[in-house]
């Protein structure tokens, strides 16, 4: 999270330069354009500030391009790839955000409608839309598992009163084991 927070931030040149670095390190070649996001979400979690999102994503469409130049060329206009992965961005925000309901998440002909003419005019082709619809619906993009989810994993498990563990500022230094311990004092809970 702070990863893509870090990289996200515009305002400054150095935060840019790092961006443009990892993204050049990344091989995107020969990729669906789904498949392509979900490797970069895997390192990068993309969320937060538009504005932010905006950066990054304008950072991995543009590596693709260079990675895909053959898969660019057939659409009229290489924004088109800045559009799609930011589409397919809601549609995955969309799709697995809890605060959504069921009845308001995005159908596949809506995704198919709200990309209607976005390349300088013309549709992109259905059958690429029905599959990044299909992929994403099937997995979600996630960003890989870090210390700080580990420790929220081992977070959720302690029963009763807790210390906030996890924080993006700390660091799980270990893995341990935990035991509860009935206190024989104590009525015991079913």
């Amino acid at each position: 999270q702070m990863i893509g927070e870090f990289l996200g931030n515009r305002q400054k040149q150095f935060n840019r330069d790092v961006l443009d670095c990892v993204v050049d390190e990344m091989d995107f070649s020969s990729m669906d354009l789904d498949d392509a996001l979900r490797k970069f979400q895997s390192h990068i979690r993309v969320q937060g500030e538009a504005q932010k999102v905006e950066r990054l994503i304008e950072a991995f469409s543009q590596r693709y391009c260079v990675c895909n130049p053959a898969l660019v060329r057939q659409f009229r206009n290489p924004d088109t790839i800045f559009i799609l992965a930011f589409a397919i961005i809601l549609l995955n925000t969309d799709m697995y955000s809890p605060s959504v309901k069921a009845e308001r998440k995005m159908k596949l002909d809506d995704f198919i409608k709200n990309l209607r003419g976005v390349d300088n005019g013309e549709d992109i082709p259905r059958d690429l839309l029905v599959g990044i619809y299909q992929r994403i619906q099937g997995r979600e993009l996630r960003t890989n598992d870090d210390h700080v989810s580990q420790v929220q994993a081992v977070e959720r498990m302690i029963v009763g009163k807790k210390p906030v563990l996890s924080l993006p500022h700390r660091r799980l230094v270990c893995c341990c084991q935990l035991y509860e311990v009935p206190d024989p004092n104590r009525p015991q809970r079913l």
